[in-house]
């Protein structure tokens, strides 16, 4: 039987590294009874006593692709090293030849037989079908969670619906900032990437960069979720939030225009940015240099802003798009507003769940019990 689903003889070294028992070498000085697998040969040292009916291990919980997620079935003695890894090798053959051909099969499927035992979403509620399966129905609208910015939602209470920020402040004080800082003499460049952290739920409204010569051209504002490394010169992993052309003078505080779609950063998330510059032909956005990359520079009760890199090149025509060696502060402010808390819907646990052996059997000899199988699998 054991064969049929994989497995070797439990002494062979080209299957279990180390061997579960010696049985088929060399006989231990003792086999008690019950004390060895199946799988072994310890008949052959103290007869069909010495062997326990069982592959050696009952599933529990977790990944059964690992031995950890088995309990031990109770064998006499020591003739065994971690007899459960014999299920795990069937369970991983099984697996290997039921996605061949009936992908999926193994997965486990929600049962149900009323609606009860369906999970609901936050908007949207999850119904029993006549197939005693799950279906998750439309979103209810009027629901911050339903991809629409409907009802009394807006982009404070509700901006993962993508609610668009109003032109003015964005709350009756103004916007709270966190600076990073306006050096007096620093390095002069014409792209910085940074990446920030949300201690709270925030959205991002707008930046603020220092430059320091008089003149005129473009900026443009590139986000991306998360971490920007591996994207440093990918266009396709950004997000255009701002372009525009200006005038500054000299040592110019610039506060860009308040951004028109909606950058939701979620408490314990990251986000990333990438500014580009050619103010004055370039080489006009001040950094901070001889940093180190990805250490926190500043923070607040909202959020961290931590060191990033310059000479990045993620729009066509930055220019200056060899890297710079060492971290590289952005100098400037970034404005946000906190996000209203809301009381989620409320989420109906999921239902007891189980795995069927379906079609995998017919690949096999037909068995009159299915016990084994079971301690595998089930």
């Amino acid at each position: 039987m054991g064969h049929n689903f994989g497995s070797g003889h439990t002494h062979d070294i080209n299957q279990y590294d180390p061997v579960v028992d010696t049985c088929g070498t060399t006989c231990p000085a003792s086999v008690p009874s019950d004390s060895a697998t199946i799988m072994s040969y310890c008949n052959q040292c103290a007869g069909y006593g010495s062997i326990e009916y069982t592959f050696g291990g009952t599933y529990v919980s977790g990944d059964r692709k690992v031995a950890s997620s088995y309990s031990n079935v109770p064998l006499a003695g020591s003739v065994t090293n971690n007899a459960k890894r014999v299920n795990v090798e069937m369970y991983n053959h099984v697996r290997t030849s039921t996605d061949s051909y009936f992908p999926g099969c193994l997965d486990v499927t929600p049962k149900c037989q009323v609606d009860s035992e369906c999970p609901d979403e936050a908007c949207s509620v999850n119904v029993c079908t006549e197939y005693g399966t799950c279906e998750l129905q439309a979103p209810s609208a009027n629901c911050c969670g339903n991809g629409v910015c409907d009802g009394q939602e807006d982009w404070q209470s509700c901006p993962q619906d993508g609610c668009s920020p109003p032109p003015g402040d964005c709350s009756a004080g103004g916007c709270p900032t966190i600076t990073t800082e306006f050096c007096s003499s620093c390095n002069g460049g014409v792209t910085n990437m940074f990446k920030v952290t949300a201690i709270a739920d925030l959205v991002i409204t707008r930046l603020t960069t220092l430059t320091y010569a008089v003149g005129s051209g473009s900026v443009k504002v590139f986000g991306k979720s998360g971490d920007y490394t591996g994207s440093e010169y990918n266009a396709a992993a950004w997000t255009q939030h701002y372009s525009g052309n200006i005038s500054v003078g000299s040592w110019s505080q610039v506060a860009l225009p308040r951004f028109t779609d909606t950058i939701f950063v979620p408490a314990g998330s990251s986000y990333s940015f990438y500014v580009s510059s050619t103010l004055s032909g370039g080489w006009n956005m001040l950094f901070t240099a001889g940093l180190t990359e990805d250490t926190v520079f500043t923070q607040n009760s909202d959020m961290q802003v931590y060191v990033g890199k310059g000479g990045t090149c993620v729009s066509p025509g930055d220019g200056g798009c060899g890297m710079y060696s060492g971290g590289v502060l952005f100098n400037g402010v970034l404005e946000y507003s906190i996000v209203a808390s809301s009381t989620p819907a409320p989420v109906t646990p999921g239902p007891t769940v189980s795995l069927s052996p379906c079609d995998i059997l017919h690949s096999y000899t037909s068995f009159s019990s299915l016990s084994f199988f079971n301690s595998v699998i089930a």
